[in-house]
């Protein structure tokens, strides 16, 4: 049993997570890609094909979402929040990016309850297609509102399931989302972001997470220090689906080479070619 208490102390420390941990992901992040998610302006006269200069929101309220599910609850007959949201990822199901699924329960909501599910469901899932049509389930780099979010009760929920802290779980999150952020929008030292950017509907998602997660492991695996990191990217691996499982296969020759997967990264960016891709990393 997981009292309410326990569940919000868990949403609150996703936020706790990030405020403590975030300039640590990315000094990592800006050491492995070369990458760059500020503005340099002493680069920017070398290339003006950037196409979208916004910058990219990592800190602030509004990147820790919590859902409102009073109407849920209601018609649920409990405010017990950990079976709340076995419901709700229930019915909004999970197993794009979690082998192991919550049990769908059919349950009829009202209108109101069932306006509020489907408002949580367009959220996690991007149904609006216009984040590359990519759902991470517990947090997502937002194309199209140039932001980072964590999803707190999902990450809470999520916690208790792998039976880790939710903060190391919130860790884990934010170094895959930002990792997303720097390989898709990051500028490099020409001052150029690449064509995923322009030309996202020709990305491959096997590609696409599987870079987030090569550098979420990287940086985990790097800080030894901190070795509850690696032991929750692990956990939660063990669970997920391809593609996040596709980057253990990369370099099985050669072994890890970060530079290598750098190279790799920058000529994906510029020519999306996942063929080429393909053949760079197995």
């Amino acid at each position: 049993m997981i009292s309410n208490s326990e569940f919000n102390r868990r949403i609150k420390a996703v936020s706790k997570a990030r405020d403590k941990r975030i300039s640590l992901i990315e000094s990592r992040l800006k050491d492995l890609t070369g990458l760059r998610l500020a503005k340099k302006h002493k680069y920017q006269y070398l290339c003006n094909e950037n196409y979208d200069e916004t910058p990219i929101k990592r800190s602030g309220k509004e990147t820790i979402v919590v859902f409102p599910t009073d109407l849920i609850e209601n018609d649920l007959r409990t405010d017990d929040q950990f079976e709340v949201w076995t419901f709700i990822l229930g019915r909004i199901g999970t197993a794009n990016v979690l082998e192991k699924g919550i049990e769908f329960e059919s349950k009829e909501l009202s209108d109101k309850a069932q306006a509020q599910l489907e408002a949580i469901q367009k959220e996690v899932l991007r149904l609006d297609d216009g984040d590359f049509g990519i759902s991470d389930i517990l947090g997502v780099f937002s194309y199209t509102e140039h932001m980072i979010k964590l999803y707190a009760q999902v990450i809470a929920y999520h916690s208790i399931l792998h039976s880790v802290e939710a903060e190391d779980l919130a860790f884990v999150v934010l170094a895959h989302e930002l990792a997303h952020a720097y390989t898709i929008a990051g500028y490099d030292i020409n001052g150029y972001r690449g064509e995923i950017l322009q030309n996202y509907h020709s990305r491959e998602r096997n590609v696409i997470e599987g870079l987030a997660q090569y550098y979420t492991e990287a940086v985990c695996f790097q800080l030894k220090k901190y070795h509850q990191f690696k032991h929750v990217f692990e956990a939660l691996l063990k669970n997920q689906t391809h593609p996040y499982t596709w980057h253990k296969d990369w370099l099985k020759r050669s072994g890890v080479d970060h530079e290598h997967i750098r190279s790799t990264l920058l000529n994906y960016r510029r020519f999306i070619n996942s063929e080429a891709f393909e053949r760079s990393v197995l």
